[in-house]
């Protein structure tokens, strides 16, 4: 939720910030934010330890194919969910979209994607991890190929960011619960692989 609720916040900040000052200024303010943010985070986490045996990673689960390519799309899935984000504005200001227009349009996108986890979240238990990422595969490559593709204006370009938005969210929520559904039979800890994962995309990001 951080994500979406950040995106609508922060993209209109931003957008204020390079009108004020400049691109360079808003980039290092933001950088001291997040830098402040995340180490009062660290310090206020408080871990629960549940068991006193240290867990093993159990790397046999990678002879799994389908583990490992699922990983793999995993990883390209979300590298190129992170495209229209960065492209929106940029977009907008080319069709003719002032460049308010086109922050406002970012953040709509952020908040549907908001809205895309909340609703995968609640759902997933009824139909199960799959379906949602089936569904929400099915959003962002619609919204791309038959949205996005023939947006000549504020309102089509809105409604692709509205679509994308929705299952991009639901995306990033559903792929740790299949993994732990599909492979939790391996003894590893997954939130390390995950951990790799995560990490591997924000900084493609």
């Amino acid at each position: 939720m951080g994500i979406g609720v950040g995106g609508i916040v922060w993209t209109q900040f931003n957008h204020m910030l390079i009108r004020k000052i400049s691109v360079a200024w808003t980039l290092r303010l933001t950088s001291v934010v997040v830098l402040v943010a995340c180490t009062l985070s660290l310090m206020l986490i408080k871990t629960h330890q549940t068991t006193l045996a240290p867990q093993k990673v159990g790397w046999q689960a990678l002879n799994d194919r389908r583990l490992v390519l699922f990983m793999a799309g995993s990883f390209f899935t979300g590298v190129s969910s992170l495209v229209p984000f960065y492209y929106l504005p940029g977009y907008a200001r080319d069709i003719g979209v002032s460049e308010s227009g086109g922050a406002l349009i970012a953040s709509m996108a952020n908040a549907a994607s908001l809205t895309g986890r909340l609703v995968a979240t609640s759902v997933s238990d009824y139909f199960g991890p799959i379906v949602i990422l089936l569904c929400a595969y099915f959003l962002t490559s619609t919204g791309i190929l038959l949205v996005w593709t023939i947006a000549r204006g504020y309102a089509g370009t809105m409604a692709f960011g509205i679509v994308f938005g929705l299952g991009y969210g639901a995306t990033f929520t559903q792929t740790s619960a299949l993994i732990a559904k599909l492979f939790g039979k391996f003894n590893m800890c997954f939130p390390t692989i995950l951990l790799y994962f995560r990490a591997c995309i924000l900084m493609c990001r």
